[in-house]
């Protein structure tokens, strides 16, 4: 399961603006009425006090059991303006089997210009 997390404390905005950003999302395996962590680390955004969280979008297991994850993105615009951390753990596909975060491809990279104009679609 795609925990989003809380967000952090590396914040932009003021007020209801106001969002942060943080490595609180993870995926866990709950499984006999147990939940264990899979992976954690994964870039969360949230406004205060961690509402409207986003991070990890999905979890997929392949056939061969590897585990893989989307994490949230936005503009390239934005994106450029966030800590460094974030921009790393942004948009990307991640393999997360065994608990390391590996990335696999850039997602949001890999869709600009895909996605149909607004009145085209």
């Amino acid at each position: 399961m795609a925990n989003a997390g809380r967000g952090g404390s590396a914040c932009q905005g003021k007020g209801e603006d106001r969002f942060c950003l943080g490595a609180t999302a993870r995926i866990v395996r709950v499984a006999d009425g147990k939940v264990r962590t899979v992976a954690k680390g994964l870039v969360s955004g949230a406004g205060a006090g961690g509402v409207v969280a986003t991070g990890a979008h999905g979890v997929s297991v392949a056939p061969d059991g590897t585990v893989f994850t989307v994490t949230t993105s936005g503009p390239p615009g934005q994106i450029k303006s966030l800590p460094a951390f974030a921009r790393r753990l942004t948009g990307r596909l991640f393999d997360v089997s065994g608990g390391n975060l590996s990335a696999v491809a850039r997602i949001r990279r890999d869709r600009v210009g895909a996605e149909p104009r607004q009145g085209q679609g």
